[in-house]
């Protein structure tokens, strides 16, 4: 299951960002996760919990937007949403077409805390 070795990466951006902000956790971590990305969300969802234990992340709630596949068309010039076996243009059935969206996977959105210390005195 290669979505734990994408866990693990994830993590590491995070604990980076964690430390550029001066943040000691995560608390919500967004994914946009692309339908020709190669990345199953429901095997993501299963990975997150091994990845982020002990790190900043541990306690994060992941959330995961799934996107569609989005092509634009070079012949009629429209942008569409198509199947992810169906990459024709549906307005005119153009095979020219370019991918311009749903084959990635990206870190939309997190949030961070910084943990008060207990001083005792």
């Amino acid at each position: 299951m290669h979505e734990l070795s994408v866990c693990r990466q994830l993590v590491q951006q995070l604990t980076q960002l964690a430390q550029k902000h001066q943040a000691t956790k995560i608390t919500l971590v967004e994914l946009s996760v692309g339908a020709l990305s190669g990345i199953e969300p429901d095997l993501l969802k299963m990975a997150f919990p091994m990845a982020v234990k002990g790190s900043v992340a541990e306690d994060a709630t992941l959330s995961i937007v799934c996107q569609p596949v989005t092509v634009k068309c070079r012949d009629c010039h429209k942008e569409s949403e198509v199947a992810t076996n169906q990459l024709t243009c549906p307005h005119c059935a153009s095979h020219q077409t370019q991918l311009t969206g749903g084959d990635a996977m990206l870190l939309t959105r997190f949030s961070m805390r910084q943990e008060e210390e207990n001083h005792c005195v």
